[in-house]
């Protein structure tokens, strides 16, 4: 194991986009580097529209900006597709593969709030890779510290949720935060939910920054029926799980990046948390529909079957590995009404595992938050 100083090293190495060398997958995917990008090439894009096919759109290239982030291009480009004509760039799309000449030169990531025409960004597939020869480090993942005279049981893993020191409530905003960007940013994630009440969605999509879509609770928990695995392709629509049970949270983006394996891959061309090291299940998804927006249209979609794990959630990119599953820790609300002659509802759900945000995950995975009217609050075990 390497030490702390050299751990670090590597690090900042990686986050300032020292150069890397890429995956030996990477190899037989031909890619361009953005000094061959010129003004006026036109290329294609591959997404989801619906379901689960991908799907081609032109683009043409506008123009490079040199160094938008510290070592980092970005390459503006508009499409003449009648479908973003019409919606725009579309929250969803973070990862959708942009050829030039047949070979990939990045990620759709970028684009503007409120913008009238199809314009957006590329984050180059040259940082991606970088990010894709980072290894999976669980050993590195923060976990709670033990503290003396720890009960045993569910009231141990309570006590070390209760010691995390992490609020479920949103941070507070000054009103100028609120305000549209009109700078270029990261496309904003859509998260599906289902099962949720709208006090549940409201805060979690102002806690996360996601854009919240009503979707479909996919396979359900782990005791729901195994699938074969996806064969992934670039532009498939991927979705990272935080919850699934009877209630579901899920972002969803597209996939940049397959090796020939189909063990590893790359997607969102920019960060979820930009947690680095991290471990939370991800599987395929189906998009239902697309929901046109003056704001920011986004992907309608739901989780299908746990499918591997993100394991690096960093600025260019999220890493995906097929041949490695997440732990999710179960948890069971058990919700009593003031007529004591309903019976007490039990919902079934598992959260991922994340020390800042696993107590969040777990109290608005319940269909409804308590309120102040709440006759009897809700027991979870």
């Amino acid at each position: 194991m390497a030490s702390p100083k050299t751990a670090v090293a590597f690090a900042i190495g990686v986050g300032l986009g020292v150069s890397a060398s890429p995956p030996a997958d990477a190899k037989t995917v031909k890619t361009m580097p953005i000094s061959e990008v010129r003004v006026g090439m036109k290329g294609y894009a591959v997404t989801v529209f619906k379901g689960q096919t991908t799907d081609r759109f032109e683009i043409e290239v506008v123009d490079t900006v040199r160094h938008y982030l510290p070592q980092q291009d970005a390459v503006l480009f508009r499409s003449p597709d009648p479908r973003l004509v019409h919606t725009g760039i579309v929250g969803g799309m973070s990862g959708s593969p942009i050829y030039l000449e047949g070979r990939l030169v990045g990620a759709l990531s970028y684009g503007w709030r409120f913008g009238k025409d199809p314009l957006g960004a590329l984050t180059p597939i040259s940082n991606m890779l970088e990010v894709g020869e980072l290894p999976y480090r669980p050993e590195v993942l923060p976990r709670p510290g033990k503290r003396g005279g720890q009960r045993k049981g569910t009231k141990a893993w309570a006590d070390n949720m209760l010691g995390l020191q992490s609020s479920a409530l949103p941070p507070r905003r000054r009103p100028d935060e609120l305000e549209p960007s009109l700078s270029m940013e990261p496309l904003s994630l859509p998260m599906s939910v289902a099962g949720l009440g709208a006090q549940s969605t409201r805060m979690l999509s102002d806690a996360l920054g996601f854009i919240p879509v009503r979707g479909g609770t996919g396979s359900g928990t782990a005791a729901a029926k195994t699938t074969a695995p996806w064969k992934w392709k670039a532009g498939d629509a991927v979705s990272v799980v935080m919850i699934r049970g009877d209630s579901s949270a899920a972002s969803n983006g597209t996939v940049t990046w397959v090796g020939p394996k189909g063990k590893r891959l790359l997607a969102f061309g920019h960060s979820m948390f930009e947690d680095g090291p991290t471990s939370i299940p991800m599987a395929d998804a189906r998009v239902h529909t697309i929901i046109a927006s003056v704001d920011r249209s986004v992907k309608m979609s739901s989780p299908q079957a746990i499918q591997g794990v993100m394991y690096q959630d960093r600025q260019p990119a999220i890493a995906l590995r097929t041949d490695l599953r997440a732990p999710m820790i179960p948890v069971t609300t058990t919700m009593q009404g003031p007529d004591r002659d309903l019976k007490p509802r039990r919902y079934e759900n598992e959260v991922a595992v994340g020390v800042d945000l696993t107590p969040t995950w777990s109290l608005w995975s319940s269909p409804r938050l308590p309120t102040r009217r709440a006759a009897t609050p809700p027991r979870w075990c």
